[in-house]
């Protein structure tokens, strides 16, 4: 326990103790311009919601895709076309999978304490492992925004603005993520819990994006006999098929349960108001 509280207390203020990947997410957290959103206040001190990450993620991810789309068309895909706006998403979804996982993972290595519906501003949580999670939250928030505006544009560039099944499918899911992640922020608590959902609802993305990707890459015919994306293609489908069935019916299914149980049996005690418990859950299992 006295180590403990000494690394936090060390962690408070110098954020030179954090590792590499995290310092990245805490300049992010920091060094941006604060832009409040005046009409949404954190319950906890008050304070409009700082919302600079998620407009700057929105941007980067935004900027990422057309640079994408650029090089694929540079790589032979037709211009303007389904297939390579499909394959432009998928590329950035791969940006966003990659990075969210990597941060998640060394958030949750360097936590003192596992409790889905801790306050974000416990006296465990050292300030600077504070700011990081606020920062790849808010990087979550702006990717949701991002692909929101993208489905739209794709809409109008190839189906004269009709939305598919899938598009209000995926625009949903977007809001309600956003709904959740956004709302642990204002209630300063079940930071982990959004965190968690998003580590294994995230988990096999990177291989199902490269799904899209191979599959794409290798209908067209100037690449069709390149046995080196074939191999990859092999290996990144297998990966796929390996980890979509644990994480999605046993591994992910699990911490949901222990997520849910925390949030009802300590949620109001951390601030969290009943109603946004229930709305958790069913965002959690619907």
């Amino acid at each position: 326990m006295t180590t403990t509280k000494k690394k936090n207390e060390t962690l408070t203020t110098n954020t030179e103790q954090l590792p590499f990947v995290l310092r990245c997410w805490h300049t992010l957290a920091t060094s941006l311009p604060v832009l409040h959103l005046p009409f949404l206040k954190k319950s906890s001190d008050g304070r409009p919601l700082n919302i600079s990450v998620s407009l700057v993620s929105a941007l980067y991810l935004a900027t990422v895709n057309w640079m994408a789309g650029h090089t694929l068309v540079a790589l032979g895909f037709p211009p303007d076309t389904s297939l390579t706006l499909e394959t432009t998403a998928a590329v950035t979804a791969e940006f966003h999978s990659n990075t969210l996982l990597l941060g998640l993972a060394y958030l949750f290595i360097t936590a003192t304490r596992y409790q889905p519906s801790a306050k974000m501003n416990a006296p465990y949580n050292p300030q600077p492992w504070q700011d990081c999670c606020d920062a790849v939250i808010s990087f979550c928030i702006g990717y949701m925004m991002y692909d929101f505006g993208f489905i739209l544009v794709k809409a109008y560039a190839t189906n004269g603005g009709e939305l598919t099944s899938d598009d209000t499918t995926f625009m949903a899911h977007h809001v309600m993520t956003t709904v959740y992640m956004m709302q642990t922020r204002v209630y300063g608590a079940g930071h982990f819990s959004a965190m968690i959902c998003m580590f294994w609802g995230e988990f096999t993305n990177p291989f199902h994006n490269g799904y899209y990707i191979f599959k794409n890459i290798l209908s067209l015919d100037i690449y069709q006999s390149s046995q080196l994306l074939s191999t990859l293609q092999y290996v990144n489908n297998g990966l796929f098929a390996i980890t979509y069935v644990p994480i999605r019916a046993a591994i992910g299914p699990v911490y949901f349960a222990h997520v849910s149980y925390d949030l009802v049996a300590n949620g109001t005690s951390n601030g969290i108001p009943v109603w946004v418990i229930g709305l958790w859950l069913v965002l959690i299992w619907g």
